[in-house]
């Protein structure tokens, strides 16, 4: 199987990448299509036939489809052949053990007769971890990465390059290997924009959904996590699946159902788990049913759980169930309500934005008191303290709807609650307002981010369900997310933004006149122009008031690339956390940013309250 991998990635670099230069300066090349198939874990094609071919893009060849199979289980594409593997229903007994392979780690199967493990459905399965990118272990596993820091490496001209960044690679045959994030000439890849499959650098070729007029049919394309319609013309280059019709997460009716109710795809679920039904209720607004404490439980459907049954109450105004003990919130039908302000009243403290009401008005010893904590916009109730006078803790009983109950010690008692912003107390799943576009995935790094900027309204999609994370973010586009934090004020007098009758005028116009924009030396940036991550740096620093930093060195390998003109903003900003680094330890001041790189600085930025511009600061 590795040989097989070896020559197919083989045949993917003779016939699938297209180096700028041969492509600019080749002549008019007519493909003749072979009949066998260049393959990689995804796709598959026809390559040329031609050995002097040089301009073959994959994504344009003669049959590039993604694989097909039957089912979860099924190892061979129906077009290709490709033996993909599959775990074969196998009851595993999971070891302490690792295995991996270069860039993952998982557990192995102890048993002997296992016919195989599929690592991303193995317990640990995840990236290596490592210190830096001088660091030859993995933190997790172990796994030695082999690393020579006394090598003398010989730099090739060639590149080497994965889907983000390209290196040069060692040429001397002793060499023991290289981290790309330290070899030669390191960079993500360039290009002029979302469209251009070429890097300007390396002239890698990525898969762009070219200006092809689609026609969608019924049929539907998958994989593991959704799926999309697929086009039905014959000559279609390819299709970017997030963009395509249909795009959306699979769907299922519990854990147990294996086949996706919208595409019909076949999953993978444990058949042979046996519940083990605990004594401990799960519930939610209407209904509640026993939990499953059997180890490797794949899940409960709620409708099939023991004890399943809607909350029984004894009237309207009960807030207990009869069964499960749940707690909901009734209020009163009459004033039985007391809204506590904490600039009002000195028994209440509260952390975050949200304020409390407590009933009844004026409990007695012995009686039970309901607290409900109220959050503002964006933010969702979390903890809630009650101590005595003398510091003594009372005990106090959260109903997980923002509700808590305590038996009143009598005499008086003081209150501490919680409110988180929301983006915190997500569960990342489909109630999410990331999980509404198709592209992104509320279990990726990035969610924080972007959960508050939608949240706050700091940023937007691209049409319906696309927010495009790995994108650049234009001059104007940030302009415009910082005249939003900055809650859209006058234009200061004096700004030289002259305007274009375009919808960032009044930002650039803002922040122009503020200042904010000249972040390059004396340089306006331009509207038009890709931000750059020193750039952002600076504009919040300026936005911050032009703080003073600590004079700390950085730790990052590529500390010394930073501009002369964002030295102060980028310490400042890596002191606070608000800038973090990349892949092998680097800061990559000067590397293109992507809105959900963006998306991270400004929800650190904006939570700690960090904007205190004011105007010509």
């Amino acid at each position: 199987m590795k040989m097989r991998k070896s020559i197919i990635l083989a045949m993917i670099l003779v016939l699938g990448l297209l180096p700028a230069a041969a492509w600019a300066a080749g002549t008019a090349h007519t493909h003749t299509w072979r009949t066998d198939w260049a393959i990689d874990d995804y796709h598959h094609w026809h390559g040329c036939a031609d050995p002097a071919c040089c301009t073959l893009v994959p994504n344009w060849a003669e049959g590039y489809g993604y694989h097909c199979y039957d089912g979860s289980r099924d190892p061979d594409c129906n077009v290709c052949g490709w033996i993909r593997a599959v775990d074969p229903g196998h009851p595993h007994a999971w070891g302490e053990g690792w295995s991996s392979d270069d860039t993952s780690h998982w557990h192995r199967c102890t048993e002997a007769d296992c016919p195989g493990v599929v690592p991303v459905e193995a317990p640990g399965y995840g990236d290596h971890v490592y210190h830096s990118a001088e660091d030859p272990d993995c933190n997790i596993c172990g796994r030695n990465r082999f690393l020579d820091s006394d090598h003398p490496h010989t730099w090739l001209e060639d590149w080497s390059s994965d889907s983000s960044c390209h290196w040069r690679s060692c040429g001397d045959p002793a060499c023991p290997g290289v981290a790309p994030a330290a070899a030669k000439d390191y960079a993500a890849h360039v290009y002029d924009n979302a469209q251009d499959p070429d890097c300007n650098v390396c002239g890698r070729n990525r898969f762009v959904d070219p200006n092809h007029d689609h026609t969608w049919g019924e049929g539907w394309n998958g994989d593991g996590v959704s799926h999309w319609h697929r086009c039905t013309d014959v000559d279609c280059p390819g299709v970017v699946p997030s963009r395509a019709v249909g795009y959306g997460a699979h769907v299922y009716d519990g854990g147990q159902d294996v086949d996706c109710n919208i595409c019909g795809r076949n999953r993978y679920v444990d058949p042979d788990h046996t519940h083990v039904w605990g004594t401990d209720w799960r519930g939610n607004d209407t209904h509640h049913w026993y939990q499953c404490t059997g180890a490797g439980c794949p899940g409960v459907v709620p409708g099939w759980a023991k004890g399943y049954a809607l909350h029984v109450y004894d009237g309207a105004q009960d807030p207990n169930c009869n069964v499960c003990g749940l707690n909901r919130v009734v209020l009163p039908p009459s004033s039985g309500e007391l809204a506590m302000r904490p600039e009002s009243d000195p028994d209440v403290t509260i952390s975050g934005r949200g304020r409390i009401s407590l009933r009844p008005v004026d409990p007695r010893e012995g009686v039970k008191v309901t607290v409900i904590l109220i959050p503002e916009e964006h933010y969702v109730a979390s903890a809630l303290t009650v101590t005595e006078e003398d510091g003594q803790r009372v005990e106090a009983v959260s109903h997980g709807d923002g509700t808590w109950s305590f038996t009143h010690p009598g005499g008086r008692v003081k209150f501490h609650a919680v409110f988180l912003p929301a983006y915190e107390a997500c569960a990342k799943d489909a109630g999410c307002p990331i999980a509404a576009y198709g592209d992104l995935s509320p279990a990726q790094w990035y969610h924080d981010g972007i959960h508050y900027c939608l949240d706050w309204r700091l940023m937007s999609g691209y049409g319906q369900n696309s927010f495009l994370p790995d994108e650049g973010l234009s001059g104007g586009m940030i302009a415009q997310i910082l005249y939003n934090m900055a809650g859209r004020p006058e234009i200061p007098q004096g700004s030289t933004y002259a305007g274009a009758d375009i919808w960032y005028d009044s930002a650039m116009a803002w922040a122009v006149g503020a200042g904010v924009m000249n972040a390059d030396g004396d340089r306006l940036v331009t509207p038009a122009e890709e931000i750059t991550r020193e750039q952002l740096a600076v504009m919040l620093w300026r936005c911050a008031g032009r703080p003073v930093v600590s004079g700390q060195t950085m730790r990052f390998y590529d500390a010394g690339s930073v501009s002369p003109w964002a030295a102060e903003a980028v310490e400042w900003v890596v002191e606070r956390g608000l800038l973090q680094g990349r892949a092998g330890g680097m800061l990559d001041p000067g590397g293109r940013l992507t809105r959900a790189e963006a998306a991270a600085m400004l929800v650190r930025f904006h939570s700690e309250d960090l904007f205190i511009w004011k105007e010509q600061s």
